[in-house]
């Protein structure tokens, strides 16, 4: 967790919506679907990412659009939060002054958006924990 604030409103990354419709473990996509359950309302760059996601795996576990695009609309019926523009800036802002490169900016926007909206991150990816905190966005690791 990024530190000692709560808040009652959960949204899931990225690895949490992957892991609920490609993980090879059932308990994994069980807890993960629930996770989701309780967190209905995706950030939109969790949308997009988990888009090109799952349309672009290799072999069998490739989506196609139409397919990616029924589960994403059944997994998150509602709109999507979305980032300010200020929140933009500010993600920039805070990589450049701490150096951060490269495909961080990715999580660090998930992060702000959900830091901007108060929400608690859910997530199963411990690499991307480092640019969230980094953020000071709340965040549980499953």
């Amino acid at each position: 967790m990024s530190d000692s604030r709560r808040s009652t409103r959960l949204v899931t990354d990225t690895s949490v919506v992957l892991a609920a419709i490609l993980h090879h473990d059932r308990g994994v996509v069980r807890q993960c679907r629930a996770r989701i359950e309780e967190a209905p309302t995706p950030i939109a760059h969790v949308l997009a990412e988990s888009y090109a996601r799952i349309t672009s795996m290799p072999g069998m576990h490739r989506l196609r659009p139409i397919v990616a695009r029924q589960i994403l609309g059944e997994m998150f019926p509602g709109a999507p939060t979305t980032l300010s523009a200020e929140g933009y800036l500010r993600v920039i802002d805070l990589l450049a002054d701490l150096n951060i490169l490269g495909g961080a900016i990715y999580d660090c926007l998930i992060a702000e958006t959900a830091r901007e909206w108060q929400a608690t991150l859910v997530s199963l990816d411990r690499r991307a924990a480092k640019n969230y905190a980094a953020v000071g966005a709340n965040f549980i690791l499953l």
